[in-house]
């Protein structure tokens, strides 16, 4: 009986070599980190630092919250031309004949 494997799927060689003696296993692959070690570095690093605020040119970046939004929108509001409603007709325009 042939096995799944050898009929269907390929055997795929990706050029990684590997050796392995005993328990040690060496392989060709370079050493890579997973990443965890520079987000432990970064966390003791972040909780000493203070923020500088000459590192930003826009400093307004620093002072938003959640309602900045909401806040500029109702600065605009006065400014904005006012929406059609069907709670009072259409106004006519007046003219000069």
């Amino acid at each position: 009986m042939l096995s799944l494997k050898s009929t269907i799927l390929p055997s795929i060689n990706f050029g990684v070599r590997a050796a392995s003696t005993g328990t040690t296993k060496f392989s060709a692959a370079p050493a890579t980190t997973t990443g965890i070690e520079h987000a432990n570095k970064f966390k003791a690093i972040g909780k000493g630092h203070q923020q500088d605020f000459k590192d930003y040119k826009c400093i307004e970046y620093l002072n938003f919250n959640k309602w900045s939004f909401y806040d500029k929108d109702v600065d605009m509001a006065s400014f904005r031309v006012q929406q059609p409603t069907n709670k009072k007709p259409d106004v006519l325009p007046k003219t000069n004949a």
